[in-house]
């Protein structure tokens, strides 16, 4: 059941043309239910069920409503129907009938302007409709749609938000007279003062004996002191017995991951295949065996694994269209599922897959919906430790010490490769590590420097390639394979295999290993269906 109230209870109506705005219209539909409740948000799609008169319920929630956010596209004004006439010019419109209603009840229209599109001119618009150009306008722009819906949130809630009831100041009540004051009495007086009421206590009186005792407070209060100083001195002192990985961060909050008693064997992988529009993430063994199937879904991924290689992260978004994505942790074993932490929030508007080091540190990109994003060290639960770098960024990989994130940074939108890139955890320092514009998926050796990558020549044709970070950008990259079909790579946990994804995205795919020089390589499990990147070791 929705949760409109069909009597109309809804104050926020969302007003959208489903052929141009439908995807901006569902986020910032799932964003105010959160913030307000599903029963004071109307969208038609969401809140309709089958069977309702569409434009009587439609009618009945703008009569309600007390904010109509009107959503304008490039082409809301100038869409035509099917024999060439403009939608808006026909008072049957949903838009219009909609938008007029509002108007003339002196409803807040909000105009959302997205896309990049413009407020439409006066004389673009029906007579009706004429006074919407005298609304101040609010863009949500693809590149920073949280963002700008966060501060949407801000406008909404002074909206919402009931004027303060003014209350008359209580009369004053006037202060007790303090108590008189108590006469002292004289050291070795016959005669006491008098006493004072049952209940009060008297003052102390400052006798040789108080001194004394105040004076022993006072050496055992130095005493405490000075050993809290001998013991902050000694935990501040740097740890000589680090990790590698210690780069000065706070270290991550104590989360649990779901976690196997021993490590996956060596001669296994972990791959996500389809079968009968069905996603599986398995456990397969290098003779081809298929083993253990840690989630199986419609919508599941697989994202990396542990450098222990006792838990795989993956990404899962319920079926619905506009869900969230959720982070989650399961034991190689196929216990302890867990959800970590989901996008959708102003600062991760849509997760990647992650990288992950010993300490439980995150690599992520978070996207926005232009494509750009931002490369952040993120802890188990979401929480933003340190951002490392911003623009089409994608595929972090820690290096072997886990002091760098290796990442690909493309020049433009939904470009298929870029220039790999070696980042400092601690200063943000970067360095190139390749030149050129079409490198992608690096992942770092386990017990080296050198990192596997792969890059694009072609329409969804690709080589796997080695090149050591040390050599700096100018360093010729080790070409593994001839051109074809493939994605990956991943590291076997000794470092002398690699494992790739050999064919087409779709279709027939294949998983194989070869040698780390490229020799030897042989396929090992085939799949009818959709083969994503097969996990070896951590990413």
């Amino acid at each position: 059941m929705p949760d409109f109230d069909a009597n109309g209870s809804s104050r926020i109506f969302i007003s959208y043309r489903r052929d141009e705005t439908a995807y901006p219209a569902s986020w910032l539909y799932d964003r105010l239910k959160t913030e307000f409740g599903g029963a004071q948000v109307f969208k038609d799609v969401d809140n309709i069920e089958p069977g309702d008169d569409f434009v009587d319920t439609i009618t009945r929630a703008v009569e309600s409503c007390d904010v109509l956010l009107a959503i304008i596209g490039p082409d809301w004004a100038t869409v035509t129907d099917t024999r060439g006439r403009r939608r808006i010019d026909d008072p049957g419109d949903f838009v219009r009938l909609e938008v007029e209603p509002a108007l003339n009840r002196n409803v807040r229209v909000i105009p959302l302007l997205v896309d990049h599109a413009e407020m439409p001119d006066r004389t673009q618009l029906p007579e009706p409709l004429a006074p919407l150009v005298r609304r101040h306008a609010f863009e949500l722009s693809p590149s920073h749609f949280m963002r700008d819906a966060e501060e949407l949130l801000i406008v909404l809630s002074h909206v919402l938000t009931p004027a303060p009831t003014v209350l008359r100041d209580p009369e004053p009540v006037p202060a007790p007279a303090p108590p008189p004051p108590w006469p002292m009495v004289s050291p070795g007086s016959a005669r006491a003062a008098p006493m004072p009421p049952r209940g009060t206590a008297a003052p102390e009186q400052f006798t040789t004996a108080r001194w004394i005792r105040t004076a022993l407070i006072g050496a055992a209060c130095l005493v405490v002191i000075a050993g809290l100083i001998i013991v902050a001195d000694r935990w501040l002192q740097p740890d000589e017995t680090a990790s590698p990985t210690s780069d000065g961060f706070s270290p991550p909050p104590s989360i649990a991951l779901p976690q196997a008693k021993v490590a996956m064997p060596a001669d296994e992988l972990i791959w996500r295949r389809e079968r009968d529009n069905e996603y599986a993430i398995v456990r397969v063994g290098l003779d081809g065996t298929e083993g253990k199937v840690l989630a199986r879904t419609k919508k599941a991924y697989a994202a990396a694994l542990t450098p222990d290689r006792r838990t795989l992260l993956y990404l899962l978004r319920d079926d619905e269209v506009g869900s969230p994505m959720t982070l989650r942790a399961k034991s190689i074993d196929g216990d302890g599922d867990r959800a970590l932490f989901a996008d959708r929030s102003p600062s991760c508007p849509i997760l990647t897959q992650p990288a992950i080091r010993s300490d439980g540190l995150l690599a992520v990109v978070c996207e926005e919906f232009d494509g750009s994003g931002a490369l952040n060290l993120m802890t188990l639960d979401g929480q933003i430790v340190r951002v490392l770098a911003r623009g089409y960024v994608a595929d972090p990989t820690f290096t072997r010490d886990g002091r760098s994130v290796v990442y690909s940074r493309a020049p433009r939108a939904k470009a298929r490769g870029g220039t790999l890139i070696k980042v400092s955890c601690e200063s943000g320092a970067e360095t190139v590590i390749t030149d050129g514009a079409v490198d992608t998926d690096p992942v770092s050796a386990p017990h080296s420097d050198v990192i596997a990558f792969r890059r694009i020549s072609g329409v969804e044709k690709a080589v796997i390639a080695l090149v050591d970070p040390s050599n700096g950008p100018n360093s010729k990259p080790t070409e593994l394979t001839a051109i074809g079909d493939y994605a990956g790579p991943s590291w076997s946990p000794d470092g002398t295999q690699i494992a790739i994804r050999r064919g087409p995205e779709k279709g027939n795919g294949a998983v194989q290993v070869m040698n780390a020089d490229g020799t030897g390589a042989r396929p090992i499990v085939a799949n009818d269906g959709y083969a994503s990147v097969p996990l070896w070791t951590a990413h």
